[in-house]
Parts: structure tokens; C-alpha cells; sequence
């Protein structure tokens, strides 16, 4: 294994944990600030200790319901959320960070994995030009 790969992973599973454990605390330190949809704040909570649990172990989930619920969830409050007067619509508010940082880790990890499929696809293209030379 060459140590550019090595250091890549490296990287890749500092940035992972990272997301995952500040996914979890910003669910448990927002859990009641969310009115218009009161799951993603477990949302994050789950999303978080899950991601922790699957790097800290062999432990194996689908996790496809999660994330598609929570995609659900953040998505389609995007346009109807408030964040300045909680007490002119409370049912509207969100509090800013919580949905904000649940909204950015979604499209993060989306374009994480667009970027990893990408770079696999390329060294299958790159080995198979070099084999058939």
C-alpha cells in the first residue's frame, strides 16, 4: 500500500469522525429547537452515534432509511423554515445552526461520495489503459 493511499485514508476517516461526532452533538444540544420538524435534531443524534458506532467496530447497519428519512426531513422544510422570530412563528423556526449544519452535512457527504466514485472510476480507467497496452 503506497503512502499517498495510506495518508488519503487517513484524512478521509479524521474528516468522517469528525463530522460524525459534531453531527451527534449538535442533535443533543438542539433537541427542542426545531419546532417545524422536530426529527432532525434525532436525526443528527442517530445519524451521528451510528456513523461513530460503524468506525469503532464491525458493526454493520443499512443505514438507507436514516438517510433517507433525514434527507425528507431537512429538504422539505428548506423553503418554509424560519430562524429570527421564534415567537411570530413558532411552528416555522429552526434554530439556524441546527438546520443549517444538518442542510451542509447532507450535501457534504453527498459530494463525498460523487468525489470517491469519480477517483475509483478513474484508477479503473487508468488500469485498464495501462493493461491493455
Amino acid at each position: 500500500m503506497s503512502p499517498g493511499y495510506v495518508a488519503g485514508y487517513v484524512v478521509y476517516y479524521i474528516i468522517f469522525i469528525s463530522l460524525s461526532i459534531t453531527r451527534l452533538l449538535t442533535g443533543i444540544h438542539h433537541t427542542d429547537d426545531c419546532p417545524i420538524e422536530r426529527y432532525i435534531p434525532i436525526y443528527l443524534i442517530v445519524s451521528g452515534a451510528v456513523s461513530c458506532r460503524r468506525l469503532s467496530s464491525s458493526f454493520q447497519t443499512d443505514p438507507t432509511r436514516l438517510v433517507s428519512s433525514g434527507n425528507v426531513w431537512v429538504f422539505r422544510t428548506q423553503y418554509h423554515v424560519q430562524y429570527d422570530d421564534p415567537i411570530v412563528k413558532r411552528s416555522t423556526r429552526c434554530e439556524r445552526s441546527l438546520f443549517s449544519y444538518a442542510y451542509w452535512t447532507i450535501i457534504i457527504i453527498y459530494t463525498c461520495i460523487a468525489c470517491t466514485w469519480s477517483v475509483k472510476l478513474l484508477i479503473r480507467r487508468c488500469k485498464s489503459n495501462k493493461d491493455s497496452s
